[in-house]
């Protein structure tokens, strides 16, 4: 550390009692930030000066959180861009696409030793995209799809079953009586509407979604 004549010293040490934050010493002094920690490290400081301190600080992280936010978002912006110039073929779903991303979904959140095709997700977005893609792929009998929704005891049963029923697009009358299980959580969860359970009877198609995610899977592995 350079020497500093002892008037600066003064102002560095004075300053801090007063509350002031490494930075704003530097910038009033003109030392470095770090040559300004040294010098009052050790300086006492009463209960007001530890509370503007604080919120100084406080402040900091808050523009801090603020500005890193802003970052994501920018980076978040720019991933998508790029992503929807990538895909810009997949903006039309043919049938071939369709059914990748259906087998795909299936191979995570189906049912791999049944008949039928069984889907289980609590995920709304997931469950629209896996029938969209589902009902794109395959020509099926509506007539055919059934629907159980696994809820807790908080939940409200008929309010829950038309939020699924608008979610999925099937009927009610498609619904089976509700599964109502033992809420152990410490906690309601607002946001969570239970798991639905969709099923559709055909076991040809059933197998031709485990065959689609097999051969794709041996493709990409070269297996």
């Amino acid at each position: 550390m350079k020497s500093i004549n002892a008037a600066k010293i003064e102002d560095c040490i004075g300053l801090r009692k007063q509350g002031c934050s490494l930075g704003e010493i530097a910038n009033l002094t003109g030392l470095g930030k770090s040559t300004v920690s040294v010098l009052v490290r050790n300086v006492p400081l009463n209960k007001k000066a530890v509370r503007r301190i604080e919120k100084l600080k406080k402040a900091a992280r808050k523009k801090a959180s603020i500005i890193r936010m802003k970052k994501i978002d920018d980076k978040v912006v720019v991933i998508r861009n790029e992503l929807l110039d990538l895909l810009q073929g997949w903006k039309t779903l043919n049938k071939e696409q369709a059914l990748i991303i259906c087998s795909l979904l299936y191979w995570a959140e189906g049912s791999k030793k049944e008949s039928c095709v069984t889907f289980t997700n609590s995920d709304p977005h997931m469950v629209q995209i896996f029938l969209y893609c589902f009902r794109k792929a395959f020509e099926i009998d509506e007539q055919k799809i059934r629907a159980l929704i696994h809820l807790h005891e908080y939940h409200i049963k008929d309010k829950e079953k038309n939020y699924w029923s608008q979610i999925t697009n099937i009927p009610l009358s498609r619904f089976n009586n509700s599964y109502m299980k033992p809420h152990t959580a410490k906690r309601e969860r607002a946001e969570y509407h239970g798991t639905i359970r969709i099923r559709y009877y055909n076991s040809e198609i059933a197998t031709r979604l485990k065959m689609t995610y097999n051969v794709l899977s041996g493709l990409v592995l070269r297996v």
